[in-house]
């Protein structure tokens, strides 16, 4: 398995050298304050990542209240589960 998953990471490497390679016009991105001028591939790869984060961060609060239900209900669970310990003790003393 750990050869698909470097040949996966080999792959996606490979694939983002020949983008830069393909992409390397420079292109201005203009802040309020300053501008930059920085290849094409750079300029895709951060709008990328910030999207990513964006993604992630917007997804944030329902994956808490998930996480926060799921913890509350196996609160509930165990409070109706019979204890592990129980049942031992009761089948030692069935065989007295």
């Amino acid at each position: 398995m750990s050869i698909v998953k470097f040949a996966l990471v080999l792959l996606v490497v490979v694939a983002g050298l020949v983008f830069h390679v393909r992409n390397d016009q420079l292109v201005v991105v203009d802040y309020y304050l300053a501008n930059h001028e920085i290849p094409l591939s750079v300029a895709l790869a951060m709008a990328l990542l910030c999207g990513a984060i964006l993604g992630v961060l917007s997804g944030l609060p329902s994956w808490l209240k998930l996480k926060r239900d799921k913890a509350k209900l196996s609160r509930q669970l165990r409070k109706y589960e019979p204890d592990p310990q129980d049942s031992a003790d009761k089948s030692t003393d069935d065989t007295d």
